[in-house]
């Protein structure tokens, strides 16, 4: 046996060659070589899919920009890629894309790729052909409370009601503990949906300590530093929205803070609302910066103006995923059909 067969350098040599030499990332460039299920061979598609199972893994090791990155040549826009057409992999490589944004802040981008997936998968729990298959569920619960956090996080950023919904079915005693910061209940939340992290290095077999959860703690760690900086952002959210001027000096009484602290959290509150957001059509790393929330205010002399931004509703992305799904449905049914029909001729 080999017993340094899944070693990290192993595993990411192998994942590497596997897109190296499948030249699968000049082909998906080609806007001429369609790849679908059917009739890829097998050394590109193991190509295609290294290229989700390294994000994966940079995803457990914490190198999240790395893990956004690998994912260059893949169009995640794209509601009819190969990779939608096979659930298991829908759902793991939005979860593990999703949660590189969230810890790289990018609050709005990991709601957006979350939200595709619990929109996508609703009816999944229902449907275990295969043991990649059975462990949809947990991941879409996975899912769901990352969302949560990642809304929680950027207060104020628009959700899609029927997303709001999914969470509320299931995490509304908790959704109101995260609005409230209850530093336990993203712990809690955090501990149950986050990936199980790595080390890369080897043990150190001389320490008698139990150490397997070292990454885990770390990331918990600074995840956790990011909740308890942004503990007072909501409350000086629910302020701003009240007023369209104040003073600093009398918002700051209203938060009981000194008022040279509190131009402190203001600053953070405003680079909090402005976040950098996934451009559609380009690599998943590009991005710019854009409001994400419903309230812009900026500050002049010693007065704050607030210019609450309403945002109107939209019935475009619901007809438009629904129509996908359906026809979708449609070219399944046309597969089915043509490989069915050679067997009732016989």
């Amino acid at each position: 046996e080999n017993t340094n067969v899944w070693q990290t350098e192993t595993v990411l040599g192998y994942l590497t060659s596997f897109v190296q030499q499948s030249k699968i990332i000049s082909l998906l460039a080609d806007p001429n070589a369609g790849v679908t299920l059917h009739g890829v061979p097998v050394l590109q598609a193991m190509g295609y899919f290294s290229m989700f199972g390294l994000c994966r893994l940079h995803c457990l090791l914490a190198d999240y920009r790395l893990a956004v990155d690998v994912l260059r040549p893949i169009d995640i826009d794209d509601k009819r890629a190969l990779f939608t057409r096979v659930p298991a992999c829908h759902v793991n490589l939005f979860y593990y894309l999703g949660f590189a944004y969230l810890m790289m802040r990018r609050y709005a981008d990991a709601v957006n790729v979350f939200s595709a997936v619990l929109l996508a998968h609703r009816g999944s729990k229902d449907r275990n052909s295969s043991y990649a298959d059975s462990q949809i569920p947990k991941r879409y619960d996975q899912i769901r409370a990352l969302t949560d956090i990642a809304v929680s996080l950027s207060p104020g950023i628009r959700l899609d009601q029927q997303v709001n919904q999914i969470i509320l079915d299931k995490n509304s005693d908790n959704s109101q503990s995260l609005q409230r910061r209850d530093e336990s209940a993203f712990e809690k939340m955090f501990s149950y949906a986050c990936p199980k992290f790595i080390v890369p290095s080897n043990p150190d077999f001389h320490g008698m300590g139990n150490r397997h959860q070292q990454a885990y703690h770390l990331q918990l760690k600074w995840f956790l530093h990011e909740v308890r900086q942004q503990a007072t952002l909501p409350m000086i959210r629910s302020y701003l929205r009240l007023y369209t001027s104040i003073s600093v000096e009398k918002l700051a009484r209203f938060c009981n803070m000194p008022q040279d602290r509190f131009r402190e959290y203001l600053l953070a509150l405003k680079s909090s609302s402005n976040q950098l957001v996934h451009v559609d059509g380009k690599a998943p790393l590009v991005a710019h910066r854009q409001l994400v929330t419903d309230v812009h205010f900026y500050v002049v002399d010693d007065m704050v103006y607030i210019d609450e931004q309403r945002q109107p509703q939209s019935f475009s992305e619901y007809f438009l995923t629904n129509a996908l799904k359906f026809q979708q449905a449609i070219d399944d049914l046309n597969e089915l059909k043509k490989t069915s029909a050679p067997l009732s001729t016989r």
